[in-house]
């Protein structure tokens, strides 16, 4: 007699039928699958400041990681009208930094403000010759 190697009915359409309910509840989300989505980020941020000086954080928190940060420090001197700011964003290497000065001349006390501002992105590139 030849023997065969036949699945028994029942047994061919439990598996079909638990195949086809895998592939429901994996595109409906089911229970056990991690979701597609990545997390949502939260804003975080902390700021200090001491006298005319002041210093401060902002960043993104995506689970336990940090990203898009950025620092920054100030000086600000109302009685001299002259002002520094710096911040620093590591993710793009963007450096920016300004200086303003604020005062009056003359009899009638003319304001005058002057501002100059640098902004820098990236680092240099070494190439190979």
């Amino acid at each position: 007699m030849k023997k065969t190697n036949k699945e028994h009915p029942i047994t061919f359409f439990r598996k079909a039928n638990e195949a086809r309910q895998k592939l429901v509840k994996k595109s409906m989300g089911g229970p056990g699958d991690p979701p597609d989505e990545t997390p949502t980020p939260k804003p975080i941020g902390a700021t200090a400041s001491f006298g005319n000086f002041e210093g401060g954080f902002k960043g993104d928190l995506t689970g336990n990681k940090i990203s898009n940060s950025t620092f920054n420090a100030a000086y600000n001197n109302p009685k001299t009208g002259l002002g520094v700011n710096a911040s620093y964003t590591p993710e793009n290497k963007r450096v920016s930094a300004g200086v303003n000065y604020n005062t009056t001349i003359g009899k009638n006390k003319t304001p005058v403000k002057l501002g100059l501002t640098y902004n820098k992105k990236g680092g240099s590139v070494k190439r190979k010759k």
